[in-house]
């Protein structure tokens, strides 16, 4: 019968997708199990798993140190380098703590500052962990320090998160722009209306809670 060998292709189709699908997700889950199950540290749980997939898929010596240098970031390095010296800096000098004075005498509120810092320097830098190292440290003494209020840090980094989609240095943005030919504006048109709705949701949030 016809119908029922359709059937049975479709169920075989939809089988070999699901074990492609946990096949590859297996080193993600692999690494998930190892650190809140076991109890490895990330790092070494993340060795292990690289480890055994280079022996699965047979890599060679080359190919083994050519991925291991296509991995690894120079500028990422750095740019954690930068901020936790920054934030150094920030905190030795006593800038974090004389934040919250300042912007009480300016009169600008807490609200704009949550929005605008994160917001310029996710643009500026186009990297989450950039705007989070940098601005972070100055805006919790506004927010609670050691114990801050999380709705408002919640709307502090949807800001940032925003900064970062609308970053014109946001390498993920760029290789698609790069990939299918666009322009940025029609790229921002389209993420305008997401991006408004996750602040907006962020931001009540931050009022009623």
């Amino acid at each position: 019968d016809v119908g029922t060998e359709g059937t049975k292709l479709t169920s075989k189709g939809k089988l070999a997708d699901m074990r492609s699908a946990v096949i590859c997700f297996s080193p993600i889950l692999a690494v998930m199990l190892m650190v809140m199950i076991l109890k490895v540290d990330i790092s070494l749980a993340m060795i292990i798993v690289v480890a055994t997939l280079f022996v699965y898929f047979k890599y060679s010596p080359s190919r083994i140190w050519a991925t291991l240098k296509e991995s690894i970031s120079v500028k990422t390095l750095l740019l954690v380098l930068g901020v936790n010296v920054f934030k150094g800096v920030m905190e030795g000098s006593g800038a974090v703590n004389n934040l919250p004075a300042f912007f009480q005498s300016t009169g600008v509120p807490v609200e704009a500052v949550l929005f605008i810092l994160p917001f310029l320097v996710g643009m500026i830098t186009g990297i989450t962990l950039a705007f989070v190292g940098v601005t972070f440290p100055l805006i919790l003494p506004l927010i609670g320090g050691t114990t801050p209020d999380l709705s408002m840090l919640a709307f502090a980094y949807a800001s940032g998160f925003a900064g970062v989609m609308f970053s014109p240095v946001h390498l993920c943005l760029v290789l698609t722009k790069e990939y299918f030919n666009a322009e940025f504006i029609p790229i921002f048109r389209l993420m305008l209306v997401p991006e408004l709705i996750v602040l907006a949701v962020a931001f009540a949030q931050m009022v009623l809670l």
